[in-house]
């Protein structure tokens, strides 16, 4: 094989190649465009979502700052009451004491 012939063969793989490639190069540029457009509804979802949870935890937030101070007013609320109920049986033995004694 001549050096002239070896160089015609190689052209033409060359030119089946480079033709190859062009069938090839559409369904590849529109693949990339299908992935750009994935990948973007994907990222618009995944902000949403980010966007949503945190308007969640604020809302959540809010809420537990919120119920806090009521807890604290019951809390309190219940010794006081546990205190005003000692202080009434107190008493209330006191006057039975006193009824006995009267008696």
């Amino acid at each position: 094989m001549t050096n002239h012939s070896r160089l015609d063969l190689i052209l033409s793989e060359l030119q089946q190649l480079n033709a190859t490639l062009q069938r090839r190069l559409p369904v590849t540029d529109k693949n990339s465009v299908d992935i750009a457009l994935n990948t973007k509804d994907q990222t618009d979802t995944t902000d949403k979502n980010i966007l949503l949870i945190a308007e969640s935890v604020t809302e959540l937030s809010k809420r537990v700052n919120m119920a806090i101070p009521l807890f604290d007013k019951t809390a309190a609320y219940e010794i006081k009451m546990d205190y005003l109920t000692l202080k009434v049986k107190k008493l209330e033995t006191d006057i039975a004491e006193l009824k006995t004694r009267i008696a």
